[in-house]
């Protein structure tokens, strides 16, 4: 019973969690590439 009930606040908080999470892994990724790219010099 509670499942069908969190699904609708899943469907509709699922898309700004994904574009959150995406761009904190896109931020993160840069920083490591920036951390390598020092780290060889």
């Amino acid at each position: 019973m509670q499942i069908l009930y969190l699904q609708p606040i899943c469907r509709r908080y699922l898309p700004r969690s994904n574009y959150l999470l995406t761009s904190v892994l896109h931020a993160f990724r840069c920083r490591w590439q920036m951390f390598l790219c020092f780290s060889t010099l």
